[in-house]
C-alpha cells in the first residue's frame, strides 16, 4: 500500500492535499451521511411502511498524547538548566 502512494508525510503518513476530498473542495462535507440519506429515500419508495428510529447523538472527546510525559521532562530539564545558570553560571546549549 506505501508503495501506491509515493507522497507520505514525515510520520509515513497519506498527505490531506493528495485526497480526492480536499482536490475537489469536499472534505469538510458528511458524504458517508449524504450517500445513507440517498439509500433511504430509494429504500422508502421500494418498501413505503420502513420506519427509522431516532439517533442520540454524543461527543466522545479523546486526545492522541504520543508522548504522555514529555512536557515534564521538558519541565525537567528547562528546571536545570535555569538551576545551572543561576547557581554555577555555567551556560547550557539544547
Amino acid at each position: 500500500m506505501k508503495s501506491y502512494f509515493k507522497k507520505l508525510d514525515a510520520h509515513e503518513r497519506f498527505r490531506l492535499e493528495e485526497t480526492i476530498a480536499y482536490k475537489h473542495d469536499f472534505l469538510h462535507r458528511p458524504i458517508v451521511n449524504e450517500y445513507v440519506e440517498v439509500l433511504w429515500l430509494l429504500m422508502k419508495q421500494l418498501w413505503p411502511a420502513l420506519s427509522r428510529k431516532k439517533r442520540k447523538y454524543k461527543y466522545l472527546v479523546s486526545c492522541d498524547v504520543d508522548h504522555p510525559l514529555m512536557m515534564q521532562w521538558i519541565q525537567y530539564i528547562e528546571f536545570l538548566e535555569d538551576f545551572w545558570l543561576e547557581y554555577f553560571e555555567i551556560e547550557i546549549s539544547i
